[in-house]
């Protein structure tokens, strides 16, 4: 870990966040972030962890898991990822119910949401109703209308790897529909690696260090100068989750 965060930090990545999964991960992300005030870590119950225990019939595991959110949340800067994912159509209504305690602690502690939502953004929209919410949809996949709806209720998008690898209206009508002022950018390490500018093969597992070749794709579709786009998801990222000098943050789910 000490060495990927050296090599994020030589490719001019200063800050990250840090994703949570569920609670018994907790311990380690905070050893991660202590004493380093631009790194922040996030709380959830990430809705394929939700998925299978409750496919493995470990209905006890995630009402021990929900049960521990409050207490395990001391020292994060948002909870998430929770949301829903429809990839398991079997397991929504135990999703439903973890998304829910989610919104729930997330009001509860006034910290912003991670929402990981694949395959069911209008069910996930309806449930935040429509009141404002604080906060960001990670790795959005979404269509330029959602966007803007989930935008309407002060939510940030996120995109990542996945710009890379080859044009896709539908995406990239979203991210331009996405104002900079809303704008983060994410590897999603280790997960959706994005693909080396210079072409050949993805790489098996991505890395913070990665970030530049999501904002440099981000800016070729908006039209925009990279290093002002980087500039700007970095302020963003900061003030969405009160990290100090941090010049980004790639998402770490």
């Amino acid at each position: 870990m000490e060495r990927l965060l050296a090599e994020a930090a030589a490719a001019g990545v200063r800050g990250m966040v840090i994703a949570g999964v569920c609670p018994e991960v907790a311990p380690l992300q905070r050893a991660l972030c202590r004493g380093a005030p631009s790194r922040g870590w996030t709380l959830g119950l990430h809705p394929e962890q939700v998925a299978a225990w409750d496919a493995a019939g470990e209905a006890d595991r995630l009402e021990g898991a929900i049960a521990a959110l409050p207490t395990a949340i001391v020292g994060a800067c948002g909870v998430g990822e929770i949301g829903l994912d429809a990839r398991s159509p079997g397991t929504m209504p135990a999703q439903r119910r973890a998304f829910s305690a989610g919104l729930a602690l997330a009001e509860a502690s006034g910290l912003p949401v991670v929402l990981h939502v694949v395959g069911a953004h209008d069910e996930a929209l309806a449930t935040l109703g429509p009141r404002p919410r604080r906060g960001m949809v990670h790795s959005f996949s979404g269509s330029a209308e959602q966007a803007r709806r989930y935008l309407s209720l002060g939510l940030f998008l996120s995109f990542g790897g996945p710009l890379t690898y080859g044009p896709s209206k539908k995406r990239e009508a979203a991210l331009r529909a996405t104002p900079i002022d809303r704008l983060l950018i994410e590897t999603d390490a280790p997960d959706q690696a994005p693909r080396a500018p210079e072409g050949g093969p993805r790489p098996a597992h991505g890395r913070p260090s990665m970030l530049g070749a999501v904002a440099r794709a981000a800016a070729a579709v908006r039209g925009e100068d990279p290093d002002l786009l980087w500039a700007l998801v970095g302020e963003n990222a900061r003030r969405l989750f009160a990290l100090e000098d941090g010049a980004a943050a790639p998402w770490g789910g």
